[in-house]
């Protein structure tokens, strides 16, 4: 997990900064989470499933494979000992975590919220949503299944069996958080990554589609926030442009510096204004002076410029003054020869200026 998954991580363990979030951002400003009842739930989840080794041993019929299908299996570590007492079949698993997961238990208003953070453009993510959300109801399933299990299958007082209770899935909302300063130019839908025959394209709509839900933090209106979170995204509209951020910054360092340490020290993290100190240890540059450092920052990018565009115009003046000292002393009759010795200029340098000034003159060449 990067620098700015974890500082996000950090950052939304407020149940009241992420209900904000999630309003603003899936639910278009409603307030529809509440906070109160907003419940952490495990992030990793793992299914199993039974796999044919009769199968699997037809798809590797024309395969040189030496080790048996046990040892293939102990090691990928994907079944428990003792499992291959069965011939026919073994016991896979499918394991996925993802950056955030939530219920809420609002009576009457149950579901998960779900929410992946990426910092640059990934290919394969609508078949990673697609996966997560897919365990995620094979995992409800199994719950409920467990559950009904432990009902008793008899009969009532008055001789009528009792049924078991079919309750319903709760809906998983899912989105991607992209914090990329490039535009996401890759997949957001999962029929986009397929390959769909020319002669089946008509009936591309039964096959099943799937969107990422994709949020750019660049891109979202302030207004839908209530809590900092208005602040955040106000100011990550003029990130990918350094001018308008500087500008922005120089309009409303007043109102910044009132935000929360909390805020500020996202922000840092957001705009990179941090090092590492070790592998496993980052420390956030002045973490009550952030912006402070981030002016220095484009202060020093601008003097950085500033020293280039130096550069370019004194070798522009070198060149100009080598011209001008070569053409002199081959208008005065010198051989290119003698120009290259007493200019301490490279001959076939010399030789290049000298055709552009013969090409434009009457003048005698000496070439000896």
């Amino acid at each position: 997990m990067g620098v700015k998954d974890q500082g996000l991580q950090e950052y939304l363990k407020d149940n009241e900064r992420f209900a904000d979030f999630m309003n603003g951002t899936l639910f278009a400003g409603k307030q529809i989470v509440d906070p109160r009842y907003l419940k952490e739930v495990q992030r990793k989840k793992r299914v199993s499933y039974k796999q044919s080794i009769m199968a699997k041993n037809i798809q590797k019929k024309n395969s040189s494979e030496k080790y048996g299908e046990e040892e293939i299996a102990r090691e990928k570590g994907v079944f428990e000992e003792g499992e291959f007492g069965d011939d026919s079949a073994k016991l896979m698993y499918l394991e996925r975590e993802r950056d955030f997961l939530r219920l809420h238990d609002k009576p009457g208003c149950r579901f998960l919220l779900a929410c992946e953070v990426e910092s640059g453009a990934n290919y394969e993510m609508p078949v990673r949503c697609f996966t997560y959300d897919s365990i995620e109801y094979t995992d409800q399933l199994k719950e409920w299944k467990r559950k009904s299990q432990q009902m008793f299958w008899g009969r009532g007082k008055r001789g009528k069996k009792r049924r078991r209770i079919r309750r319903p899935l709760l809906p998983v909302f899912h989105q991607v958080l992209y914090l990329g300063e490039k535009r996401w130019k890759s997949k957001l839908k999962l029929q986009e990554m397929i390959d769909i025959p020319e002669s089946v394209m008509s009936f591309s709509d039964r096959l099943p589609d799937y969107d990422i839900c994709m949020i750019d933090i660049h891109e979202q209106d302030p207004e839908l926030f209530r809590t900092e979170w208005k602040d955040i995204f106000q100011l990550m509209k003029h990130s990918r442009k350094k001018d308008e951020l500087r500008k922005y910054v120089e309009e409303n360092t007043e109102e910044i510096r009132k935000l929360s340490q909390e805020t500020r020290w996202l922000l840092a993290i957001l705009l990179e204004q941090y090092e590492f100190v070790d592998e496993e240890v980052v420390e956030v540059k002045d973490m009550c002076k952030a912006w402070d450092g981030a002016m220095q920052m484009y202060a020093d990018e601008a003097r950085a410029a500033t020293r280039k565009e130096m550069k370019k115009e004194m070798r522009r003046q070198a060149r100009e003054k080598d011209r001008r000292t070569v053409f002199n002393m081959f208008s005065r009759g010198y051989s290119q020869k003698e120009i290259a010795a007493i200019s301490e200029l490279p001959l076939k340098k010399v030789q290049k200026m000298c055709e552009g000034f013969i090409e434009n003159t009457t003048m005698p060449v000496h070439t000896s």
